[in-house]
């Protein structure tokens, strides 16, 4: 340990170095590699992009399977390009060679095609041990959490799933003791690889062949890494984030003083981390080297190879790469200092933050708040009926096993769905589509999301009909998480406004045939509502309920708030409005580094 320690303190300079410079590389070359190569998978399947459900079906087609494997190799060099660095500069100091960072990268680059069969083998390895273990959780989830909708199991943890967690957790034991022991054979493999010549093929039997007998020492080391690592990150985390709680102000403080505050604690926070990264990254770079010699292991020095002269370009490339970089930054700062001409604040199951969701209480407190639409659920009854629920059933809301499709307005008289918010809500009952559309008449928009669960009649008929009845045309809009209801919803009535609910998506999602996308705040980037807007699509955000993350949303471009708070969206808008211009860029500012708050906990902030 100690000359583990000196030596990763005789080379903090050129390792810190290394990590600031691999992570501009990563971000500017090779995660933009990783995006391409699956957008083009993406569009060989003969679409734009995919979202959710059939993301999945994509993946396990013989193009989504080709392309996740070339993005994830790629990843995976993205992943250890920086211990690849570290090493080849251990191990030219271990040489007694002086070498430069330029001389490495160079070094390092030549290396790729053999890192990316590295990385390709390794994952199909791993792909055909998880493989098993997967079907078997797999399995057990359908056995056991599949009678109720699944809301309700995330939410309550009833015994059935214990009893899953139980099996599951188990069998997830088996699997990471099967992993340690393949990773503590192939510890050789990465080096091998990166420093010899040897066929690919043959690196991981080669690595096994080399630790047999060391493998008590292996793991040892690596357990000894992996428990300081997460020890030092742990304890900066929670000495940082005390230091937060400390000094920052409370999340209903102004924004300026957040925007103030939030800047100087994450500018410390930032360069905190860098030096956790690039200390862990060397340990671990020294450690398997460590691991190398006491195999016995000897790799040809590859130094006298470099060339170092003919890379010097790389270096003003990267220079070249941070100066656009930050003066990109600086112009997204002042451009998201702004605030789009109208923000709509639209009220998640009504306001769900302060009353039950998706009833007529929740409608009418959204609505006294100030929202300017109201997003609702709906399905149909085994009468036909046009009613307001976002689960399949309702166990969560009332602990009911009722089915919405075996539900009659006999049996939805009895079901209480407030309660279990506050007994004060005892009488509310599911809403139909009706009530609310009245209710909402010349007082707010809605925002009707049409729920799929296999069992759809004319669900887009009739939500239209009922639309038509209210006389609530002009002051409607309807969104899907699935696609064909959308193309019904279009086919019904073509000049409606009909969008794109995605939780998760890949490929260019802004080029989908919709009116407007609906998206998970996490997928919300400045690029892709810019690209959004530029093919005439609005861009509503969900779901965002503190005030970091809707003048964040709002920074990027996003015309619409998806909120549990709508009364807090309402102050936001009116509050960033107000603030004075370099406020809202030190704002901005702050949160570009990661500014984070502790926001309050919903029971359900699904779409």
């Amino acid at each position: 340990m100690r000359s583990l320690i000196e030596t990763i303190w005789r080379l903090r300079n050129p390792l810190l170095a290394a990590h600031i410079i691999v992570t501009v590389i990563s971000v500017a070359v090779v995660l933009p590699l990783a995006q391409f190569t699956m957008y083009s998978a993406v569009k060989l399947s003969g679409t734009q992009a995919l979202t959710d459900q059939d993301i999945a079906r994509f993946l396990f087609s013989p193009i989504g399977l080709i392309g996740l494997l070339l993005v994830s190799s790629v990843l995976i060099v993205a992943a250890v390009l920086e211990l690849s660095v570290m090493l080849w500069m251990i191990h030219a100091d271990a040489k007694g060679h002086r070498t430069t960072l330029v001389s490495t990268l160079s070094a390092i680059t030549m290396r790729l095609p053999r890192l990316m069969g590295y990385a390709a083998r390794l994952i199909l390895r791993l792909f055909v041990v998880i493989l098993p273990f997967a079907a078997l959780i797999g399995l057990v989830a359908w056995m056991f959490l599949t009678e109720f909708d699944i809301n309700y199991y995330l939410t309550f943890h009833p015994p059935e799933f214990i009893r899953a967690i139980v099996i599951i957790v188990p069998i997830a034991v088996c699997l990471f003791c099967v992993l340690l022991y393949l990773f503590v054979g192939w510890a050789l493999a990465f080096q091998l690889t990166l420093f010899t010549d040897t066929p690919l093929s043959n690196v991981f039997a080669q690595s096994v062949a080399h630790s047999q007998g060391l493998r008590k020492y292996i793991l040892g080391r690596l357990v000894i890494w992996g428990v300081l690592s997460i020890f030092i990150t742990i304890f900066v985390s929670v000495m940082l984030r005390w230091l937060i709680e400390v000094v920052m102000p409370d999340i209903t403080a102004s924004l300026p003083i957040i925007a103030i505050v939030g800047t100087v604690l994450m500018l410390i926070w930032s360069a905190t981390f860098i030096l956790i990264a690039a200390f862990n990254t060397g340990t671990l770079a020294m450690t398997l080297s460590q691991i190398a010699q006491r195999a016995d292991t000897h790799f040809p020095d590859r130094l006298s190879k470099t060339t170092p002269d003919k890379f010097q370009w790389l270096g003003y490339i990267l220079i070249a790469f941070v100066l656009a970089s930050t003066g990109g930054s600086a112009v997204a700062l002042y451009q998201g200092a702004g605030t789009p001409d109208h923000v709509a604040v639209i009220a998640h199951r009504g306001a769900a933050g302060i009353r039950p969701e998706n009833t007529m209480a929740a409608m009418e407190a959204a609505i006294k708040d100030g929202a300017d639409w109201l997003e609702i659920d709906v399905q149909e009854t085994a009468e036909g009926e046009v009613i307001v629920i976002h689960d399949s059933d309702f166990m969560k809301i009332a602990g009911n096993p009722l089915k919405v499709w075996d539900a009659t307005a006999e049996k939805l008289a009895d079901i209480d769905i407030g309660s279990w918010f506050d007994p004060a809500y005892s009488n509310e009952r599911t809403p139909t589509l009706r009530q609310v559309l009245m209710a909402a008449h010349g007082r707010s928009n809605v925002l009707v999301e049409l729920k799929y669960y296999g069992h759809d009649v004319d669900l887009a008929g009739r939500v239209a009909a009922i639309v038509e009845q209210t006389d609530m045309v002009a002051n409607t809009a309807f969104m899907s998480l699935n696609r064909d209801q959308m193309v019904r919803m279009k086919a019904v009535r073509p000049d409606w406004r009909v969008g794109l609910l995605a939780a998760t998506s890949i490929g260019d999602l802004s080029k989908v045939e919709a009116d407007f996308l609906a998206v998970n705040a996490s997928s919300a980037s400045t690029g892709f509502i810019t690209r959004a807007r530029k093919a005439g699509k609005d861009v509503y955000v969900w779901t965002v309920d503190d005030p970091l993350t809707m003048s964040r949303m709002m920074s990027r471009g996003a015309v619409g708030l998806i909120t549990n708070e709508p009364a807090m969206a309402v102050h936001t808008i009116t509050v960033r409005r107000d603030t004075p211009l370099i406020v809202r860029i030190m704002l901005e500012a702050a949160d570009m580094i990661g500014l984070d708050v502790e926001r309050k906990r919903y029971r359900d902030n699904s779409p």
